[in-house]
């Protein structure tokens, strides 16, 4: 039982892994990729979040939840797969990667880290509430990081000035302060879709 203060900082921590947080520090962070002349790269970053938020919609919407038994173990789906673990990856782990790739600075390397501790703690908080099982939060971050590969084909691995990565910071750390704490629920989300998807004749 988690105790109303521990379950306080969880939500908080969750919080920053949903799309009402994910996509406004996508687009502040790709605007400022853009300044820079990184067009490329923020039409690759661009796609590879479309691609999650579309593949999750209609894994969602088509899949939703499931229970099977492997060797003994019951495995259950809550909400198949994780935005929350999916998009936060495709966010932070891309900012992770231009950084950890465009700079060999030690503090460049150190917030390309601390990116990458945040996405684990989403993902953590997500499963302790009990919002998304094991098998919803894998599938998340296994569609992420395929999502991602992109970008390694879009010149991830390019330099960046300090400024630039100090933008990319400041403009997603910005939205994601002012769109932290709106919310939005994944499983409402998946029947609205699935009720959409059955009206669509085949």
């Amino acid at each position: 039982m988690i105790d109303p203060a521990t379950r306080k900082l969880l939500v908080w921590v969750a919080d920053l892994g949903d799309i009402a947080v994910i996509v406004p520090a996508f687009l502040a962070a790709a605007l400022a990729l853009l300044l820079h002349g990184r067009r490329r790269e923020a039409l690759c970053w661009g796609a590879a979040l479309l691609a999650c938020i579309a593949v999750t919609a209609a894994s969602k919407a088509g899949i939703g939840s499931f229970r099977f038994t492997l060797f003994g173990h019951h495995v259950t789906a809550a909400s198949f797969p994780s935005g929350h673990a999916g998009l936060s990856m495709v966010l932070y782990g891309g900012l992770a990667a231009f950084i950890w790739y465009g700079t060999k600075s030690r503090l460049g390397r150190l917030a390309a880290i601390a990116l990458l501790v945040l996405e684990t703690a989403i993902v953590i908080a997500v499963f302790l509430l009990k919002w998304h099982p094991i098998i919803d939060l894998f599938a998340g971050l296994t569609l992420g990081f395929l999502c991602l590969a992109g970008l390694f084909l879009a010149g991830v691995h390019r330099r960046r000035g300090a400024i630039e990565i100090a933008t990319m910071l400041l403009a997603g750390g910005i939205a994601v302060g002012a769109m932290h704490g709106i919310r939005t629920d994944d499983l409402q989300l998946s029947h609205y879709l699935g009720r959409v998807f059955a009206t669509i004749p085949i």
